[in-house]
This record gives C-alpha cells, sequence and structure tokens, in this order.
C-alpha cells in the first residue's frame, strides 16, 4: 500500500478508478461452493433452505486473494497486446481501486485509459468512478466514451474521495486527513488508557502526513505505562490537560494540507532531484526527515536547499546586522570554560539490575571508545577479564567521587577531614589509583591488600548495592555476616550490615527459602473426637516402621500396631512378628479382650499405603481379607478410612506414632533385642506416653 501511494504522488497527473462489484463478477469453483453454505428462509414458519453462494464473497478471508490471482491471470493475456497497458495494471492495483500517476501526454493517457476500459470488460468487469486532477483528461472523457465514464462530472464541486484512505481533493490536488470519523469517535468524552489507545487506533496516516500530531498521543500512551495507570481508570490531572489539549488540536487536522505531487511548486523540467535526510532524537523521541531540494514551512525545507551546494550560505560566517555589512570584521578568539561539579555516566546504572551486566555493557562501551582512536582494534566478540577489571575499576572512581568529592580533594590537599565527613574515622587515604582506601591496623598482618586497606564505597549508592548482592550470591545466598565477611575482604562500606540486611531482605531466592508459612486456619474437629465416650470406644490404627529384632544369630523384621482413642489420646501398643492378616487379626483380638470392644475404628484409607513404605502397603491387603471382614462384621465394628490423599484427617493418630518412636529411638539406641525384650520395652513406653 505504502509504495502505490508514493507512486502515486510522483508523477503530475493521477487519476483513480474503481472495478464496480469486483467479487461478486468471479465464479466460485462448483467443488468450493459447497464450503460456503448458509441456511435461509423468507417465513419463519417454514423450514429453512440450505443454500450456497456462487460467487465470491465479500469479507471472507481469501476474497481478497482470488480476486488479485484472477486479475493477474487476465492481465496476461494483454501482455504483448497491450505492453503499456499490461505493466501499469500489474502496478497499479490494490484490491478493487485503481490508483495511477503518469507523466503522459493527455492524448496518450486517454488511450491508456481505454485500452484499461476493455481489458476489464473482457473479463466482465466495469470499471467506474473515475477522477483525475487533470482538466484536459477529464474533458477528453467526456468527449470520449460517454457511457464508460457516466460517472465523471464536468463540475467544479465535485467531492474529495478516499485513496486508500485518504483524502484527496482532485480539484486542487491536495492530500488531506479527513477527521470527521474520529472527532464523532471521540465525542464519547471519555478519559482513560483503553479509550485512548482506541484513538490512536483509528488515527488512518499511512504516508505519516500527521506523525507530529499524532506522536505526541503516543508519548501520553507511554507515560500512562510508566505511571501503572489501570486501562480504565482516571487519567492523573497532569496527563488529563495534556489529553484534553490534544483533542482540541484534532479539531484542527483539516488545514493539515499537502501537494499530491511532490514537485508540484516546480515548473520547468527537471533533469535530476537532490533528497536531504537528516535525523534526530532525544529522550523520549526520534525522527527522520527527507527533503526534496527542488520544494515554505516545514514542509519544503530552507530555499537555499534548491541551489546548487556551491551557493549555499558559509555555516561559518553569519551577519546578524545589516549595519556591519560594509564595516570590516575584526575575527577574535574567545574560550568559554564552564565548571561544574556535575558528573554523568554514558551508562545509565538505574537501568541494571545486575553488577554483571552493568560491568559488561561498560567494558563494551569503552572497547567502542577506544577502537574509534587506536589502529589496531580489538575484534572480539566476548569481553576479557582485563575489561572487565576497568570497568569496576571506572565504577568505583565514579561513585567515589560523586559521593566523597571533598574529601578527595581534601586529601589531595594533603589536609585534614573535616570532622562531620563520614569516612574521617576510618583514617582514609588516597592509593596510586586514586582511589579512597582505609589505612587500617592490619599493615603487618599477613594478608592480601584488599584486606588490609579495603576500597570505601558510600552506603546509599546503587553501585554499591549491586556489588552487595553479586558478594552475596557468589556464597550461596549466606545470611548478614556471611556475605559481610565476604564484601569487606575487598570493600568497605560504612554501616554496611544495616546495607547488607537491607539486600538479603528484598533477594528474591532468599525471600522464597525464609519466608514464613502461612498461619492455616484449623479446621472444625469431627464429631467422633470430642464426643464424651470410654476410653477406646472410638479409635485409630496405624504402624510404624520395621523394628529389627534377633532370634538366635537371625536378625528378623517386627512392626508396632498403634492404638490410639481419638477421645481421650490413650495409646495401646501390639508388637507382632509380620504384616500378615492372621498377625493383625490376633493383635486386635488382644487389643479388644484387653480394653474391651470398641464402635468405631479410623485408618489410612488403602490406595495411600502404595505411596509409603513397602511395608505399610502390606495393611492395605489385611483391609480387603475376608477373614478380616468378617471379624470386624461379628465384633459390631464401624470401620472408617479416611479419604484418599488426606493424611491430615488421620493427623490424631499419625501424631502418636512420632510421640512413641522419640522415647523408642533413645531407649533403645543401637542396641538389637530380642522379640520379648523389645515386647517389654513397648509395654513401659505406652504408659510413659498415657501417664
Amino acid at each position: 500500500m505504502l509504495e502505490l501511494l508514493l507512486r502515486f504522488r510522483k508523477n503530475p497527473v493521477a487519476f483513480t478508478a474503481d472495478v464496480k462489484s469486483a467479487f461478486l463478477q468471479i465464479e466460485l469453483d462448483l467443488h468450493d461452493r459447497d464450503f460456503t453454505r448458509f441456511f435461509w428462509t423468507d417465513n419463519l414458519n417454514n423450514n429453512p433452505y440450505v443454500l450456497n453462494f456462487t460467487r465470491v464473497l465479500f469479507g471472507h478471508r481469501p476474497s481478497p486473494y482470488l480476486l488479485a490471482a484472477t486479475l493477474k491471470h487476465h492481465f496476461r493475456k494483454y501482455k504483448e497486446q497491450y505492453p503499456h497497458t499490461f505493466d501499469l495494471l500489474n502496478s497499479s492495483i490494490y484490491v478493487d481501486d485503481f490508483i495511477c500517476g503518469r507523466n503522459d501526454v493527455p492524448d496518450a493517457l486517454l488511450r491508456t485509459t481505454l485500452e484499461c476500459l476493455q481489458i476489464f470488460s473482457d473479463a466482465g468487469m466495469l470499471l467506474s468512478k473515475w477522477r483525475t486532477n487533470s482538466k484536459q483528461i477529464d474533458l477528453l472523457w467526456q468527449q470520449g466514451v460517454e457511457t464508460e465514464f457516466s460517472e465523471t462530472s464536468a463540475t467544479d464541486l465535485r467531492p474529495p474521495i478516499k485513496v486508500l484512505g485518504l483524502a484527496w481533493d482532485s480539484e486542487k490536488d491536495l492530500i488531506y486527513f479527513d477527521p470527521k470519523d474520529l472527532l464523532k469517535f471521540m465525542s464519547r468524552k471519555t478519559e482513560s488508557k483503553r479509550f485512548i489507545l482506541s484513538v490512536v487506533g483509528h488515527i488512518f496516516d499511512p504516508i505519516g502526513i500527521l506523525g507530529p500530531f499524532v506522536i505526541k498521543l503516543k508519548c501520553l500512551l507511554q507515560d500512562l505505562w510508566t505511571l501503572g495507570v489501570d486501562w480504565d481508570s482516571e487519567l492523573p490531572p497532569k496527563l488529563r490537560h495534556k489529553w484534553q489539549l490534544w483533542s482540541r488540536e484534532a479539531e484542527g487536522l483539516t488545514e493539515i494540507k499537502i501537494p499530491r505531487f511532490y514537485l508540484g511548486d516546480v515548473d520547468q523540467e527537471l533533469s535530476s532531484v537532490d533528497m536531504h535526510c537528516f535525523s534526530d532524537a532525544s529522550v523520549s523521541l526520534w525522527n527522520n526527515t527527507i527533503l526534496l531540494a527542488q520544494n515554505e514551512l516545514w514542509w519544503h525545507g530552507p530555499p537555499w536547499l534548491k541551489l546548487t551546494p556551491d551557493h549555499w550560505p558559509n555555516r561559518h560566517r553569519y551577519i546578524l546586522d545589516s549595519e556591519l555589512c560594509s564595516e570590516e570584521l575584526e575575527y577574535r578568539s574567545s574560550v568559554h570554560v564552564a565548571v561544574t561539579q556535575q558528573r554523568e555516566s554514558l551508562v545509565d546504572i538505574n537501568r541494571f539490575s545486575s553488577l554483571k551486566k552493568l560491568l559488561k555493557v561498560t567494558a563494551w562501551v569503552f572497547r567502542f571508545v577506544n577502537n574509534a582512536r587506536i589502529v589496531n582494534k580489538s575484534m572480539n566478540f566476548y569481553v576479557t577479564e582485563d575489561e572487565i577489571q576497568n570497568a569496576e575499576y571506572f565504577w568505583l572512581k565514579y561513585v567515589q567521587y560523586e559521593f566523597y568529592s571533598a574529601e578527595i580533594l581534601t586529601l589531595k590537599r594533603n589536609e585534614q577531614l573535616l570532622c562531620s565527613s563520614e569516612i574521617k574515622s576510618l583514617v582514609p587515604y588516597l592509593d596510586e589509583d586514586n582511589l579512597l582506601r582505609i589505612t587500617g591496623r592490619l599493615l603487618e598482618a599477613d594478608l592480601c591488600f584488599g584486606e588490609k586497606h579495603p576500597v570505601i564505597l558510600p552506603r546509599h549508592c546503587k553501585f554499591t548495592e549491586l556489588l552487595v548482592i553479586r558478594e552475596h550470591e557468589r556464597i550461596g545466598h549466606c545470611g548478614v555476616s556471611a556475605t559481610l565477611t565476604q564484601l569487606r575482604k575487598n570493600y568497605w562500606i560504612p554501616k554496611g550490615r544495616q546495607l547488607v540486611k537491607t539486600m538479603i531482605r528484598i533477594c528474591l531466592i532468599c525471600k522464597k527459602y525464609n519466608a514464613k508459612p502461612a498461619d492455616q486456619l484449623s479446621g472444625q474437629l469431627p464429631r467422633d473426637r470430642i464426643t464424651q465416650s470410654f476410653p477406646f470406644q472410638i479409635e485409630g490404627i496405624d504402624f510404624t516402621g520395621a523394628i529389627l529384632v534377633k532370634d538366635n544369630q537371625e536378625t528378623h523384621k517386627s512392626y508396632v500396631s498403634l492404638f490410639t482413642c481419638a477421645v481421650t489420646r490413650a495409646v495401646n501398643l501390639e508388637l507382632i512378628s509380620d504384616m500378615s492378616t492372621k498377625c493383625f487379626l490376633l493383635a486386635l483380638r488382644g487389643f479388644l479382650a484387653r480394653r474391651g470392644n470398641c464402635k468405631v475404628i479410623y485408618s489410612d484409607n488403602a490406595r495411600t499405603f502404595k505411596a509409603v513404605e513397602k511395608e505399610l502397603a502390606y495393611f492395605a491387603n489385611i483391609l480387603k481379607d475376608s477373614e478380616f471382614q468378617n471379624f470386624v462384621t461379628d465384633k459390631g465394628i464401624h470401620w472408617k478410612f479416611i479419604v484418599e490423599r488426606v493424611p491430615w484427617w488421620g493427623g490424631f493418630y499419625e501424631r502418636l506414632v512420632k510421640i512413641i518412636k522419640d522415647p523408642l529411638r533413645k531407649i533403645l539406641g543401637k542396641a538389637l533385642l530380642t522379640f520379648e525384650e523389645l515386647s517389654t520395652i513397648l509395654s513401659e513406653v505406652e504408659v510413659i506416653v498415657n501417664h
């Protein structure tokens, strides 16, 4: 589209036309028509008909391609017969719009348009809505074939037309932006980020004639993003004022008009055209501008650009006062020196969150500067260790001069520091590289130079914060003391412990691992846990892991079956030799004989034991055994399983397992007991827990 619009402005004569009902002039293949079926009815009381389209649909995704491919195929038939018109059509059709600019004489243009009409007529299509800026061509159209150009009127009051979205006044041959639709959309009086973004989308300006105006709105959007304003929130007062000012200025967009023809103000024929390009940038914007030398105001550029370079004004000498023209001027040299204490770095440190990235970028900048000065340029694709060290040395000097410039000047004059200086107690001195270091009391110590005389760095400094983060990461995110010790091997920060605490507090990795768990509100206790009853009427059953016992010279596994009262938390421990159904039933029978029959028993769901130790998985088979089920039924016990994958439902007996393991582990130690000895120890542990 942009290329077509640029060619449209290239020649003095331009004309446009439109293919009337272009899509409906192309038939669909019989095999493709079934893909365009739709329901149709002329009476809601009757069943709908199933119909399909026979022509290319308007608005269908492949329709523009089908039209373009059909036209190109049709144009190729006339390549030999009308070669000039063939090239013109191939480069001047956009969907169903015919847009062309030519430099031919009127008679030749008339012949070209008639050939275009003939080519489209052979395809069953009609070129209509002809429009041109040339009154001669317009008159020839009227005198030529009246029917084909019936919509072309000789009146001088023809309304402007749209050429690929741009308004074109063919009478004055001007291109401009029609803000009617934009102003109608803006009449909603909405002030939000979402609405402003929609306004930007409503401005169609493919050739950029509204660039200096639209860029204000884009900068406003950028400010909204920077401030974090929500999509539908009210604008801040300052930005609302900018938006209202821009809205009022939008009403005058019709005043911006440019000639369609680039060289419309040139009367004679040109042999060459010079193009002058320049660019500029600021913190928020950058622009490129192209001026034609043959082209008042900022649209055309200064008048002297139309002259040859020999006649351009001397940029080194301007006489502003006409009274001085007759006098002989005396040339004098002036030297102006501006002294300032503010130092600005080429690299904005506030844009970095890592010291490694900061040093690498600084090293690349220094390499670029050095390569611009020396012949033997460094062409490595990576920065070297020396370049990283030079970059770090630069930043050390930079931050020291920024925060301790008064102290550095005082030391250079061999004077004493003021008592108000925060580093006076450190007894600083300047080393051979003019870095501030601590004198210290470790001169005779067998330590490296950096540990004996660390570099002094300010606490409230972005570079120091990045340095603390780097050392903290180097030692594996250790605590405050370890990080501070690592730092003091080469650097000294006044009140450094406070800074280290602050940086560790905001470290994302340390936040993740040092975060305190949320306080979860416990749910209501179940009825069986709080209903008053005799001991062991409602109980929970669980097993410990395997415990080794000795039998002569062999060792065997044994298990502790834990029976816990859900109300009183009393425990009963039974030692069994294996996890078979028979052994578990014997333990259960012994428990019931000793404590009396119970009403309800809770245990883990059988599937949960698949995820724990291998020995405990046998319990699932015990619960499914028919012998066990018959025993439970005979005793009138209601067996309840907790929900699968919800182990905390059995917390009242899981906690007792841990309670008995602690004294059992301390009593047994590494001793290996017999089955009878271990059974006795369990009885003693049972008494300890119950009391």
